[in-house]
């Protein structure tokens, strides 16, 4: 079963090329690809108190990025990088 944290989620999606919009309960990240331009792909990270996200959280999130939920593990820790992102998107004609 899969635990991330909220900051850790935060912080990848920030370094892998998401940018973050305010506004209400939640914080919304979109990702921006290779010229900077901000795609219709994005998630959401609660405001609220919720300091882990669960495995079914991990899961809704994976599939509003478009991934798997181990591409999306491999994301927040790490080994999958914004160009290889786009790469996989690029292979599903999402990019």
């Amino acid at each position: 079963m899969a635990v991330r944290k909220t900051r850790d989620i935060r912080q990848a999606l920030l370094s892998k090329g998401f940018r973050l919009r305010e506004g209400g309960s939640h914080e919304k990240y979109f990702l921006q690809d290779r010229n900077g331009k901000v795609t219709s792909i994005f998630t959401l990270l609660s405001r609220g108190s919720r300091r882990e996200y669960d495995d079914q959280l991990l899961g809704r999130m994976a599939r509003q990025l478009k991934l798997s939920k181990d591409h999306l593990i491999k994301l927040i820790d790490c080994p999958l990088q914004h160009a290889e992102y786009l790469e996989l998107l690029q292979q599903q004609d999402l990019s």
